[in-house]
C-alpha cells in the first residue's frame, strides 16, 4: 500500500498519512514533519456539505503531481483542469475537475462565505478565501504549468 504523507490546509501543526489506493487518511503526530509531499483539506473543516467527498488532496510523487478526492484520484497533466464557481447564495461553490471537454467530477460545496464570521468580518477579502479553501487556491494557481512544474519538482514541503 502506497502512503503519501501530507500537510493541513486548514490546521496549521495537522499532518496525515494517505493511503493512495483506499482513500483513507491517518493522523500524524506531530513531531512527525518528514517527507510531507502536499497539502489536504477535509471538508467537515471547511465546512463542506452535499456531495462534497470527505477531503481534498493535492500532492506530487516520482510519477507526477495527482489530486484526490476521497478516493477517486486524477494525474495532474496538460488535460486537467480546475474549475470553482461561486453561486449567488453567500458561500455556496461548485468544484470541477475538468479532463480534456469532459467533466471528470464536479460537487457542490459550502465555501468560506458560508461562515458568518466571515460573513461579519469588513476586512474579509479573496486572498483569505483562498486560504480558508484549497479547492478556490487550485482553481487559481493549479491550471499553470510552471506551478504544476515547481510543485513536481520541489515535492518535499518540509
Amino acid at each position: 500500500m502506497t502512503a503519501v504523507f501530507l500537510r493541513d490546509w486548514d490546521v496549521f501543526a495537522g499532518r496525515w498519512a494517505l493511503s493512495v489506493e483506499s482513500g483513507e487518511l491517518s493522523e500524524r503526530p506531530a513531531g512527525e514533519s518528514d517527507g510531507n509531499v502536499g497539502w489536504v483539506s477535509l471538508n467537515a473543516r471547511s465546512g463542506a456539505g452535499g456531495t462534497d467527498p470527505s477531503f481534498c488532496a493535492v500532492y506530487a510523487d516520482a510519477s507526477g503531481l495527482w489530486f484526490q478526492a476521497g478516493s477517486r484520484r486524477w494525474r495532474v497533466d496538460d488535460d486537467v483542469r480546475f474549475v470553482r464557481d461561486a453561486h449567488e447564495r453567500p458561500g455556496a461553490c461548485r468544484f470541477s475537475i475538468v479532463v480534456g471537454s469532459q467533466v471528470a467530477a464536479s460537487w457542490g460545496y459550502s465555501g468560506p462565505l458560508a461562515d458568518p464570521v466571515n460573513q461579519a468580518d469588513p476586512a474579509f477579502d479573496g486572498m483569505e478565501e483562498e486560504l480558508q479553501d484549497i479547492r478556490l487556491f487550485l482553481a487559481r494557481v493549479g491550471n499553470d504549468p510552471e506551478w504544476r512544474r515547481r510543485f513536481g519538482v520541489n515535492r518535499n514541503l518540509d
